[in-house]
């Protein structure tokens, strides 16, 4: 495999050599979009506290002014569950929008859920809340039950999610004060407006931060560079797809059983050298992803080069059909409309453990700090 074949397909990706390419990215896509996301929702969660006015502030608990301020980013909580911050989903604008109304319109309902239960008292007897709840779980489980689908579920999992952060705001702010006389009961209507306004700010700032700046205007600097291993139909379906969708990856090259091969797509993709020459051009070369297709490499092979890219820090992709029984364990990704498994690398491992611990003990110290008088009250009492 000569060099200059290396250099054709993989410089010309970049722009310039990819080994420039595999220092990590200051700039991170993900980083962006949460920090212009914070900053969208905690500009509208101030200009709400700001309309409150001096006198409804003056003298307010701090922390009830915290939990007003956290209620604003209700939205934000339900991202993650519609996958608001994977790059492969959202470059699609028709996903994009249906999938971020539906976490600002579960923000909403959540907001909705809090003054509910605030004012359950006033609405009916407070004797049938617990009663409403279990009827509500049985109903979620009923249904889950009845119409099993990764769909249902999803949606299940949303809704389960709306009813524990009310439960967990009242809980707040059961904790801090009288109900009644809390920030977020006095003035619902106007968080209502808040988590509106954080929620149109949202998508105005996606709107362009998404599908303008990085889809557009710094598309060359965030799209992912890709190794695609397979010279069969679904290798010209996938990069034909990326093509056409405009998708954030660039096919580098291909990776195939004879160095001669050719791939055929609307573009034409440099072949990079054999199945066995992976070990080499990983060394050699950086990629984001890898996409396999090649249904001729061997179950064991398959296994140990899915081993080396997530050791390597590369995402790795590959068809069902090449394990269908993985298939049956694993939830089914989309890669531009087809079908693929995914298998995520975990990059700085040791970082995010110490995060997770120290998360962890802050939490834990949080929650002592709440809990010491329950904890005073038992002692006492087994005491005495």
């Amino acid at each position: 495999m000569a060099n200059g074949t290396l250099d054709t397909g993989v410089d010309k990706a970049c722009g310039a050599d990819a080994r420039v390419r595999a220092k990590d990215q200051v700039f991170s896509y993900k980083a962006a979009l949460l920090a212009a996301d914070l900053t969208t929702v905690s500009a509208a969660a101030v200009l709400c506290l700001w309309g409150l006015g001096y006198s409804a502030l003056f003298g307010r608990d701090p922390f009830q002014q915290a939990v007003f301020f956290a209620a604003c980013l209700a939205p934000l909580a339900f991202f993650l569950n519609f996958r608001l911050y994977s790059h492969h989903l959202i470059y699609s604008p028709r996903y994009h929008l249906t999938r971020l109304g539906a976490a600002c319109g579960l923000g909403l309902l959540t907001i909705g859920a809090v003054g509910v239960l605030c004012r359950w008292s006033e609405l009916v007897p407070s004797g049938l809340l617990i009663p409403a709840v279990i009827g509500l779980a049985l109903l979620f489980v009923v249904v889950d039950r009845m119409m099993a689908s990764r769909f249902i579920e999803e949606n299940l999992l949303a809704l389960v999610k709306v009813l524990g952060l009310a439960f967990l705001a009242v809980g707040f702010i059961a904790i801090i004060g009288p109900v009644e006389e809390s920030l977020i009961v006095l003035h619902l209507e106007k968080l209502f407006i808040g988590v509106l306004t954080a929620s149109a700010g949202l998508v105005l700032t996606r709107l362009v931060m998404v599908h303008l700046v990085f889809n557009r205007l710094l598309r060359r600097y965030f799209r992912r560079q890709v190794l695609l291993v397979g010279m069969n139909e679904d290798a010209e379906g996938i990069t034909n797809r990326i093509i056409r969708r405009r998708a954030p990856f660039w096919i580098a090259g291909t990776i195939s059983p004879q160095p001669g091969d050719q791939l055929s797509s609307q573009v034409p993709k440099s072949n990079l050298g054999r199945v066995q020459d992976l070990d080499c051009l990983l060394g050699e070369h950086f990629f984001h992803d890898i996409i396999v297709t090649d249904e001729t490499i061997p179950k064991g092979e398959l296994i140990r080069l899915l081993d080396l890219f997530t050791s390597r820090g590369i995402d790795a992709w590959f068809s069902p059909k090449l394990m269908p029984i993985i298939s049956v364990k694993l939830n089914i990704d989309d890669l531009c409309g087809m079908p693929m498994i995914r298998l995520n690398s975990v990059r700085h491992l040791w970082l995010l453990q110490k995060v997770k611990h120290a998360f962890d003990a802050v939490a834990v110290l949080v929650g002592f700090v709440f809990l010491w008088p329950v904890f005073a009250a038992f002692a006492l009492a087994i005491r005495n």
